[in-house]
């Protein structure tokens, strides 16, 4: 990812082209919102009845499966202290630690592919996440926030969330991940833009246990990974160690754009390489919780992005993170709770880029940051629960260089202040209503409200209007960025967005849960890279888009079966100039996730299908052709012992070959070609 290198004196910044593409006509798959509607509607009535007509209304007569049907989904990131999801403001889906196992996700980019209204675009080098139609070239995941256990993973350079090889935690050690749609800025701040994901790993294991896992694919790929888990004294103190390595060889890639002699015929062959190492550890006390972890990540760059060299095998990035949390809950009573924190981020970024005129240029970025968070909620009298909190953030060290002599090192700061208070005037009506000021040594300062009505009119209806401002800071890279034809713009103000989203959310006893949202995003002084009229490319505030569409998700189980099916229709447009096609913008996203369970749970299987619809790219009048992706898990419980686990995955069962857009960086190869069909065989053992 050398975020902004040329081939000096070859290489420049494509000028931006109006583009003419053909409107996308699978329009036919509206219809499936609508249908989600209609079933909505007719369940309402279907779904008071089942309940009037239950006899076991007394939980203690429950059979422990009933017991667990009738569990209600808490999550912690919307407001930051534990609430329903139905009752939240916001709409949540939380994807557990059984859902990881059965359908075999390897990388956090794997999982939110499967989730409503996401699509994750593959550049062979980063992955990039977008959402509801908005994914735009040169954004390196800024508008998503990131939280591991609370810690922020956002690097302080280039604002980047990590969500493809660079994630530094094994999912195989996550408890559950909550995805929390909208903005969250007046909670959480800068970069809580478009979404925040927030992953919790699992707690220290309540008995001594050892677990070891190996898997390995089919194109060369191995992972290893152990695990020590267990109370350290009789005060029930918990310890978990974790260590995982994973190397793969990748897949050969043809690019026709680079199709001569001299490029070895336009195949990229050992370029395509990843290897990383991460550790985990996590201690538990009673009001202290301490955790840390450090990833090293080396991927192979196949594209010949940025001008460099193609098929040359030493262009690659290599990425490092380390970062440590201190938390202590100092209250926690009914009427509410208090929470200390204090953590320490590091990130450090080295790419080599082969190129023509210079094959040993190196690019550098280093990112150390110290931050404090005081936290708290309270229950008042007049049905009102406030919660707020003071955070600040100070980057020591930011830091931008290459080989060339270029070196720009500074200092940030951002201080965050917020109130939430939720109010219920009477029993089935929430109104929430947060407000958030920020304070940034760049010379900015913003304030950012979000409101939220949450009506119950019966049990397990929620209908909400949720209303919000969100703001993206510009960060290190995009304001002083001066090198290789790069011109830095210190006068850059904030990304600004608004939201409007209604929300129906409709659950029977946890065996089906249906949602449909209408939703409108109104985007405003959106940073974007442009080539001047003296040959320097730079950074301004001159973006305008809209985006309007309707998501439906069903959520079902029934006996042994479960599943989850969702339909997002989304409608991009560039208001400043409505004929241009937006990039990188599917209308339709279509996923189905499908799980049976055989033989007393010890035999599972499971298949998730994907569609996306056909995409723009940065050439005029190319779009990347839409694609169904099916992917298939078969999982082993307890196999021959007491412990041990096998699962053999395919993905892409179909073999379908398909591209995705790539970006200015790629040029003048607009589309990136995907994996194939790829297997997976992963053993762990728990003793």
């Amino acid at each position: 990812m050398n975020k902004l290198f040329r081939s000096r004196g070859s290489q420049t910044q494509p000028e931006r082209r109006a583009f003419q593409v053909q409107k996308n006509s699978d329009m036919v798959l509206l219809s499936v919102a609508r249908i989600c509607i209609m079933l909505l509607c007719l369940a309402l009535p279907v779904g008071t009845a089942l309940a009037a007509e239950d006899p076991a209304s007394d939980v203690t007569e429950l059979s422990l499966s009933e017991l667990l049907k009738v569990k209600v989904l808490k999550v912690n990131g919307v407001s930051r202290y534990e609430q329903s999801a139905l009752e939240a403001p916001a709409h949540v889906t939380v994807i557990t630690a059984e859902d990881i196992q059965r359908y075999d996700y390897r990388l956090l980019s794997d999982l939110l592919k499967g989730v409503a209204g996401l699509y994750v675009t593959d550049d062979r080098n980063y992955r990039y996440l977008g959402y509801r139609g908005f994914s735009r070239p040169g954004d390196y995941n800024t508008k998503v926030l990131i939280m591991l256990d609370g810690v922020r993973l956002n690097d302080e350079v280039y604002h980047q969330a990590p969500i493809g090889f660079d994630f530094p935690l094994d999912l195989r050690l996550v408890e559950r991940v909550e995805v929390i749609r909208g903005p969250s800025q007046a909670i959480y701040g800068n970069n809580a833009f478009l979404l925040v994901i927030n992953v919790i790993s699992k707690a220290p294991a309540g008995t001594r246990q050892i677990e070891t896992e190996i898997s390995a694919d089919s194109r060369g790929g191995t992972t290893e990974r152990m695990t020590l888990s267990g109370p350290i004294s009789n005060a029930g103190d918990g310890l978990l160690f974790s260590g995982s390595l994973l190397q793969s060889s990748g897949s050969d890639l043809y690019l026709p754009a680079n199709d001569t002699p001299e490029t070895n015929n336009g195949i990229a062959h050992g370029c395509d390489y990843a290897r990383s190492g991460s550790a985990f550890f996590k201690y538990n006390q009673s009001k202290f919780s301490l955790l840390g972890g450090y990833l090293q990540d080396t991927k192979g760059i196949p594209t010949g992005s940025w001008g460099t060299i193609f098929n040359d095998s030493t262009s690659r990035t290599k990425d490092q993170r380390f970062f440590a949390d201190l938390s202590y809950l100092a209250v926690q009573a009914p009427s509410g709770t208090l929470r200390l924190r204090s953590y320490l981020n590091a990130y450090n970024y080295d790419g080599a880029y082969a190129s023509t005129s210079d094959p040993t240029y190196r690019d550098l970025s280093r990112a150390v940051t110290a931050g404090a968070e005081v936290l708290g909620n309270i229950v008042l009298p007049g049905k009102h629960i406030l919660a707020g909190g003071i955070d600040f953030r100070h980057g020591f060290k930011v830091q931008q260089a290459d080989t060339t002599g270029y070196d720009d090192n500074r200092t940030v700061s951002e201080l965050g202040i917020f109130i939430q208070d939720e109010y219920r005037p009477f029993e089935p009506l929430i109104l929430t209503g947060s407000v958030r000021y920020d304070y940034l040594t760049q010379g900015l300062q913003t304030v950012n409200p979000k409101g939220a009505a949450v009506l119950l009119p019966m049990d397990g209806l929620a209908l909400k209007y949720l209303f919000g401002r969100s703001f993206r800071a510009p960060n290190a890279y995009e304001r002083y960025y001066a090198a290789n034809g790069f011109l830095a713009n210190p006068g850059l103000r904030e990304e600004v967005m608004y939201s409007n989203e209604l929300v129906a959310e409709y659950e029977v006893a946890n065996d089906l849960k249906m949602t449909v949202t209408g939703f409108q995003y109104d985007y405003r002084n959106l940073i974007s890279q442009y080539l001047a009229a003296d040959g320097l490319s730079r950074f301004k505030n001159a973006g305008r888009i809209r985006t309007r569409g309707v998501e439906s998700e069903i959520t079902a189980t029934w006996q042994a079966w479960s599943g989850v099916f969702s339909h997002t229709f989304q409608n991009t447009t560039n208001a400043e100039d409505p004929g241009q096609p937006v990039f990188n913008s599917p209308h339709n996203l279509v996923k189905l996730r499908l799980s049976r369970e055989l033989l007393n749970r010890k035999l599972t299987v499971s298949s998730e299908l994907n569609y996306t619809s056909q995409i723009a790219t940065l050439q005029p009048g190319q779009n990347a052709s839409d694609y169904v992706l099916v992917n298939l898990t078969i999982l082993g419980r307890n196999i021959l012992i007491k412990g041990l686990d096998a699962s053999l995955s395919v993905y892409n069962l179909f073999d379908r070959r398909y591209s995705q857009p790539g970006g200015f960086e790629h040029l003048p190869t607009t589309l990136i070609p995907q994996e194939g069909i790829t297997g997976d065989f992963r053993v762990s053992y728990r003793f």
